[in-house]
């Protein structure tokens, strides 16, 4: 038999120990709703910034959002089950309500409590009066609205405090329109929407032509301008990713058939580079990647060259000559 059955107790008690129990889980909701923001901040954070630096694809965007909102989800609903499912400790909160009460009340809820959750039919008059006595000092000393204010949580507005300070400096970024953060929040939140990939190294790309007849020689120019800040530099070394200061062109065939080419180009000056190629017989498609920058695939069609395989020569000779048409061939 359960010796701490919350039933057992007078209405009045009973609506006292609900009420401060409320008043606790409210206090644990509201913690795990600044620590679960806080976390999830983090990872948003760090999952845009893997994206900036790894030129995610559209499907590995989308798991990770996936990822990260379920995690979050299975946490929050893993709480709720822990704190709210559960069935009220009664003994748990008689301690927890001496403890507030002080050293007067203390063993006053826990006694009470045992005594109203025993069998009592074979009690003494003077065990009784004991009863009696503790039940009118327990209602008499805690209401069921003292109860409840009796919870005071000094924590909660640091870590809200806290919480407030991380989420600024979450959106802080987007003061400063060179970073791109708004399109970070984009591709993050909208992982299937065409939005170009933020970067702070900004490509400019000139092509000799879209079509190239077979033989032909494609000609590339890029002139870049900015540069990825140290602190990020450093960063990326530390995580063994150092990033490329020479452009690189990434060669392609069409329709994705073949293996892809990667070439560094040449450097003419500071910020402008070439890249030639003459051994084009198909159709494909370059990506230019330099630091942080990676550029959309563009396609160039190659088209064959008209070649003259044949010569055909008529001639018609004039009527006095009674001579018949002639051809001849090369």
């Amino acid at each position: 038999m359960n010796r701490w059955r919350l039933d057992n107790l007078p209405p009045a008690l009973r609506d006292a120990f609900r009420r401060y129990h409320r008043r606790v889980r409210l206090f644990q909701t509201l913690h795990a709703c600044l620590v679960l923001s806080v976390l999830y901040a983090l990872l948003v954070w760090v999952a845009m910034h893997v994206d900036r630096f790894g030129s995610l694809s559209v499907d590995q965007r989308v798991g990770l959002g996936a990822g990260i909102h379920g995690c979050m989800a299975a946490l929050g609903l893993i709480w709720l089950g822990i704190v709210h499912l559960g069935r009220l400790p009664v003994k748990r909160v008689a301690y927890s309500l001496e403890s507030k009460l002080g050293p007067a009340a203390e063993e006053r809820y826990t006694t009470l409590t045992d005594m109203l959750n025993q069998d009592r039919s074979a009690w003494r008059p003077e065990e009784r009066r004991l009863l009696a006595e503790l039940q009118e000092d327990a209602l008499r000393s805690t209401g069921p609205q003292r109860a409840a204010s009796l919870i005071r949580d000094r924590r909660l507005p640091f870590m809200a405090a806290l919480c407030v300070i991380i989420m600024v400096l979450f959106l802080l970024p987007l003061a400063n329109p060179n970073y791109e953060y708004r399109q970070m929040l984009t591709r993050f939140y909208f992982p299937r929407m065409t939005v170009p990939k933020p970067s702070f190294v900004k490509l400019d790309i000139q092509r000799s032509a879209e079509a190239l007849g077979q033989g032909q020689q494609f000609v590339l120019q890029v002139k870049t301008r900015g540069s990825v800040p140290r602190v990020w530099v450093w960063i990326l070394k530390l995580w063994r990713q150092p990033l490329a200061g020479t452009p690189v062109v990434c060669l392609e065939a069409l329709p994705g058939k073949g293996r892809a080419v990667r070439r560094e180009m040449t450097r003419l000056r500071e910020g402008q580079y070439l890249f030639t190629e003459s051994r084009l017989d198909n159709s494909f498609r370059f990506q230019v990647t330099c630091q942080d920058a990676v550029s959309a695939w563009r396609e160039i069609e190659v088209i064959p060259v008209p070649v003259v395989t044949k010569i055909t020569v008529s001639v018609v000779p004039p009527a006095y000559s009674k001579l018949g048409p002639q051809e001849f061939e090369q």
